[in-house]
């Protein structure tokens, strides 16, 4: 079983890792599932795109680390 606070791909339970590019000028950051695809050349389970993950979890550490 893996533990830790890493992203889990929902569909292969492989670590997911965080790509950025540059868009116009613009940091992009985006979640993607390609260990399959380095490991045996089989197609990336999923790319997620990161802002609104990120800005999930930022109001999250927010709320939780906030005054009691």
């Amino acid at each position: 079983m893996k533990t830790g606070k890493r992203a889990i791909c929902g569909q292969c339970g492989q670590y997911m890792r965080a790509r950025y590019r540059d868009a116009r000028g613009r940091l992009e950051s985006w979640y993607v599932c390609d260990r399959p695809n380095h490991a045996c050349g089989a197609p990336s389970c999923q790319t997620l795109a990161g802002t609104p993950i990120d800005e999930a979890v930022g109001t999250l550490i927010v709320e939780k680390m906030g005054p009691a």
